[in-house]
């Protein structure tokens, strides 16, 4: 009988761990669409009240969405060359937010810059007032600056925050402002005052919450410098640093930072501007929420989470943290990136309306047919050579100018074209930023300085050219030949003419500097968009353009020029590019995704203006690529491919305490029939 009950006994103690298992893969299946997850088991997590003494607070981010409220993306998650679902959509994203939101009982929504800016054409046509109605619809109750804001200017931004109509009648007629508050330490007056809040403070169950907002130096490289010449970006880790000091003084200890700078992350290792300034900042602070590069980013340097969640509304971050009744600091923090799969929920109601509203005043102006494509044209930055779509955007600016050359960036095209019918709104989504057209007298050497500037000694050329083609040396980052189109020598002492855009003719900084500096007698012209569109409607059959070796490799053993220009720097606006040798993030549009990113312009000539009569970024890029964007550098560069392969970190949620109580269940059964054998044989 005692071996029989033994024997029962054990076999129950098996019994439990077995469903002690069970759970936690029921809990696994149900975390499903929620990728990247650190920390605690989440079961765990929602088990905790305030009676612990301690107050849970959930805190969900979202970046560089750039006025995508209405485009979807097929992604390829885990790499292997096939769709995963159809990502993003603000309506979807609504959603995800509303239901994170209400499974806590405090929760914050926050954004950490570029929301607006290089926007769907839903969007900006309305001077991206539809995306600040959605995002107060959602329930944002803080954000900061990105680069992006600052696209039309200070006055506009203020104008974004504080209301108004436009000076112009774009837009939507009252204006209101938006509701909830920007922040940004780093920006200031040029007088030394504060441009925008450097911090806000919220409240859980009495505990003071401080957001500081920061935004890269690197923004004022990023963006038309008439628009900013009334403001400066000062140092970051210092701007954050006397923030957190000020705060500290009020008592307050738990805070986090909405900083629009860069992080990527391989495994376990975060590197970026973020990284280094969770290294030089305040042990106070906690948690960062980055952006800028349009990366997937979860983990933990120098005791402060870091959080970045992907681009244009395809995740969000969701941080869980623990505020300390007593010391009303944060003892507890985890996070998790969750995709916003349309295939696991249902459009908010809410939202789909105030889309659905936005799209039916556009669509009589972006459906209209322009042109059509004979297979899958993409483009980008030219790190590899030549890219289809950046010729035709180069032809298409050499034509309407009537100049010798043309040079487009690779941060402003945004998107490709789609093989079938091209629409106005489709090469909107491709040029959104509205640059004029500017024309240069240059001569034939100061085209070598250019081309040498804008050739980073790590990822390549960025220029997309026309009118003459080049090879280049990987070694020394320079152009080693140049020649015309009809393979004739360009004449260092000749006269020609360039068309660039704007922003690259007025940039400043060792990339785009040189354009301003030797270019001559600047004629304006159209809309780079006009351009483009004009030229697309020249062609009486498909489209098939296709890369032609413009740009080549040299051998590295041939003589570099003998001008002594140095190679540029690298630097682009709107982030960091993506680390040498790792290929960009490609995604396949369900509905015209975009692609790199770059500032915009204060003056848009040509663009339709819609009245409202009733009631608007290693690779993805933002035009300094950081792993932008675009992923900005992820605003996702395009490939033939078109489909994106992330890189989701594993699932780390695994349920320690469920897992060592399973442990010490087996270990003890274990024992206990070991135990009853060796007694069995002694009986014997």
């Amino acid at each position: 009988m005692k071996k029989k009950r033994g024997m029962r006994l054990s076999c129950c103690l098996l019994t439990v761990c077995f469903m002690m298992f069970s759970v936690k893969d029921a809990e696994a299946i149900g975390q499903a669409g929620s990728l990247n997850e650190a920390g605690t088991d989440k079961a765990y997590k929602e088990r905790q009240t305030e009676d612990s003494g301690r107050v849970p607070l959930r805190i969900i981010s979202m970046n560089d969405l750039h006025g995508k409220i209405d485009q979807q993306y097929e992604l390829d998650l885990n790499g292997d060359g096939k769709p995963d679902g159809t990502f993003g959509r603000m309506d979807y994203a609504a959603a995800y937010i509303k239901k994170a939101k209400a499974e806590k009982e405090h929760a914050f929504v926050v954004h950490a810059g570029d929301m607006i800016g290089g926007s769907s054409p839903v969007s900006a046509l309305f001077q991206d007032e539809p995306t600040v109605e959605l995002m107060e619809d959602i329930g944002f109750d803080v954000g900061t600056v990105g680069n992006h804001e600052f696209d039309e200017g200070t006055d506009e931004l203020k104008r974004i925050i504080n209301g108004g109509d436009h000076p112009d009648g774009k837009g939507t007629s009252g204006y209101d402002g938006q509701n909830f508050p920007l922040v940004c330490a780093n920006c200031k007056l040029k007088s030394g005052e504060s441009f925008l809040p450097p911090y806000e403070i919220k409240y859980v169950s009495g505990i003071p919450v401080a957001f500081i907002g920061v935004v890269t130096r690197s923004a004022a490289g990023m963006v038309i410098p008439d628009g900013i010449k009334n403001i400066t970006f000062t140092d970051e880790v210092k701007a954050v640093n006397d923030a957190a000091a000020d705060l500290k003084k009020k008592g307050i200890k738990a805070i986090a930072v909405l900083a629009h700078m860069s992080a990527e992350q391989n495994g376990s290792a975060i590197t970026g501007e973020s990284a280094k300034l969770a290294s030089g900042t305040d042990s106070e602070i906690d948690v960062i929420f980055a952006a800028h590069n349009h990366k997937v980013v979860n983990g933990e340097i120098n005791g402060k989470l870091i959080v970045q969640a992907f681009e244009y509304g395809k995740a969000i971050g969701i941080a869980d943290l623990e505020l300390d009744k007593e010391s009303k600091d944060i003892v507890k923090k985890s996070a998790e990136i969750q995709y916003i799969d349309q295939s696991k929920i249902k459009p908010d109601p809410a939202a789909a309306g105030i889309l659905s509203k936005y799209e039916e005043k556009v669509k009589p102006i972006i459906s209209e047919t322009v042109g059509e494509a004979a297979h899958d044209i993409t483009g980008g930055y030219s790190n590899d050579g030549d890219t289809a779509l950046g010729n035709l955007i180069a032809d298409g600016m050499k034509a309407k100018m009537k100049s010798d050359f043309a040079l487009m960036n690779g941060g402003g095209i945004r998107d490709g074209i789609k093989k079938g019918p091209i629409t106005w709104g489709d090469l909107y989504n491709v040029q959104p930023f509205g640059n004029v057209l500017t024309k240069l007298e240059i001569k034939g050497k100061d085209l070598r300085e250019i081309i040498n500037a804008q050739i980073s000694p790590v990822y390549g050329p960025d220029y997309s050219i026309s009118g003459f083609s080049y090879t280049w040396n990987p070694e020394t980052g320079q152009a080693v030949d140049m020649k015309m189109a009809d393979g004739t020598d360009i004449q260092p002492e000749k006269g020609y003419t360039v068309t660039v855009n704007q922003f690259m003719a007025t940039a400043a900084g060792a990339k785009y500097g040189p354009i301003g500096k030797v270019g001559k007698n600047p004629v304006t012209g159209p809309e780079d968009l006009e351009a483009t569109v004009d030229y697309v409607k020249s062609f009486s059959a498909p489209i098939s353009y296709q890369t032609d070796g413009r740009i080549r490799t040299a051998s590295a053993a041939k003589t570099p020029d003998d001008t002594g220009n140095q190679p540029g720097s690298g630097e682009t606006p709107g982030g960091t590019r993506p680390d040498k040798g790792e290929k960009p993030q490609a995604e396949k549009p369900a509905k015209k995704p975009d692609a790199a990113e770059q500032p915009d312009q204060t003056k848009k000539p040509k663009r339709p203006v819609v009245k409202e009569t009733a009631s608007d970024t290693v690779q993805s890029i933002p035009e300094s690529r950081p792993a932008s964007a675009a992923n900005s550098e992820q605003s996702t560069k395009q490939t033939e491919s078109g489909t994106q392969k992330g890189r989701p970190l594993p699932d780390t949620s695994a349920g320690s305490h469920q897992t060592a109580l399973a442990g010490l269940v087996i270990t003890g059964a274990g024992v206990y029939w070991l135990f009853r054998k060796k007694r069995g044989i002694r009986t014997r």
